[in-house]
């Protein structure tokens, strides 16, 4: 990517928002995902010349219906993985420890009342962990915007551009691009709803031919 100096004008030092990029009014709902040269939110130009048109891209590209809907799948759907994941780690643990092994040897019926206690507890402490069950579509659109400018801030030319970017407040927010990436995990499940396609859809059919292996197998 080739970067010239910024010829975007910036808020006034001095200012609460002193230094940022000004807010530049949205372009028209995108009819579709991949419909010209010129890119869209899901699927960006290939260059830009330079950081501020990069950062005007993604902060004005419309995003589309498909799109959020997507995104809310994918962040529902790696919610629940990991909450899986934490609670199967958890019993792992759990099942192999000596004195919970004795006792089911010693009764059965008991052993199971315990696990199933166990594992609701798990269950809850994961929960409890990741309190945020969905994301509302104002707020994931920003999410969205600071994950695209994360994701694709390694095709900067240089360190500083992207130190630049990754330290950006989007209009109207608190937070840096960073802060946003981080503090809502969405490198695990941003990228999955940058398609056309109904994700949920997808997901729903790979469930139905993994189930249909899983019964010619046995």
């Amino acid at each position: 990517m080739s970067l010239v100096q910024s010829a975007q004008s910036r808020q006034p030092e001095g200012t609460p928002a002193g230094g940022q990029f000004k807010k530049r009014q949205n372009k028209p709902p995108e009819g579709t995902l991949a419909e010209s040269a010129t890119g869209s939110f899901a699927f960006p130009p290939r260059a830009f010349e330079s950081v501020a048109q990069y950062v005007e891209f993604f902060e004005t590209a419309p995003i589309s219906d498909r799109v959020l809907s997507n995104a809310d799948h994918a962040y529902r759907q790696w919610r629940q993985d990991e909450i899986n994941a934490e609670v199967r780690a958890a019993y792992a643990v759990y099942g192999n420890d000596p004195q919970v092994l004795a006792q089911a040897r010693k009764n059965v019926v008991t052993s199971d009342r315990k696990a199933q206690e166990f594992i609701a507890r798990a269950r809850a402490e994961a929960e409890a962990r990741r309190p945020q069950a969905s994301i509302e579509p104002h707020r994931m659109r920003n999410i969205l915007r600071a994950h695209q400018l994360w994701y694709y801030s390694s095709t900067l030319e240089t360190d500083a551009d992207r130190a630049q970017v990754l330290s950006h407040h989007l209009a109207g927010q608190q937070w840096t691009v960073q802060e946003i990436v981080d503090g809502n995990s969405t490198p695990g499940w941003a990228s999955r709803a940058m398609t056309d396609s109904d994700l949920a859809a997808v997901d729903a059919m790979e469930r139905v031919a993994r189930s249909l292996d899983e019964r010619d197998m046995i």
